[in-house]
């Protein structure tokens, strides 16, 4: 969401607050600036765990969740195999969902009503032509080892 000065680079723990501030800024004149100003009252946050952006959920889900659905947070650091994914929680009766891969996102988003199973198995094909694109990736890595047990588990998920 937005950031706002060199000042959140340098001091990491204001990141979440001025992101929180920005999405209030946003809220209050009933309009988005990068969708050509049309009127949007319903959000998702997706952030990582590497960057105060579920300090910047938590403050939404606690001031607006008449506006915020969900708060995703990817989880990443140095070493993806070694990364832990917390529990996910609620907060004032919204969701907070971690997740690995994409199509683990989708996958979650699609529990909660929030996206089709037709789309989650769109994020499916695109984590998988987007990892393929990246080239040099072993397909023992852990990083796709996470991606096709997460597709897997949507397409199980998908044909129910």
């Amino acid at each position: 969401v937005l950031y706002g000065s060199l000042r959140e680079w340098v001091e990491a723990e204001k990141r979440g607050l001025r992101k929180f501030s920005n999405f209030r800024d946003i809220l209050s004149k009933g309009t988005h600036p990068d969708v050509g100003g049309i009127e949007r009252n319903n959000y998702v946050l997706v952030g990582d765990t590497g960057d105060m952006d579920l300090h910047c959920g938590e403050l939404l889900l606690e001031h607006y969740p008449e506006h915020v659905h969900a708060v995703f947070m990817h989880c990443v650091g140095p070493d993806p195999s070694s990364v832990e994914s917390p529990h996910d929680a609620i907060i004032n009766e919204r969701p907070v969902l971690y997740f690995r891969t994409y199509p683990g996102a989708a996958r979650k988003a699609y529990l909660n009503g929030l996206l089709s199973s037709t789309a989650m198995l769109r994020v499916c094909d695109a984590a998988t032509k987007d990892l393929q694109l990246l080239g040099g990736t072993d397909e023992e890595s852990c990083k796709w080892l996470d991606l096709t047990r997460d597709i897997e588990t949507c397409r199980v998920l998908a044909n129910d």
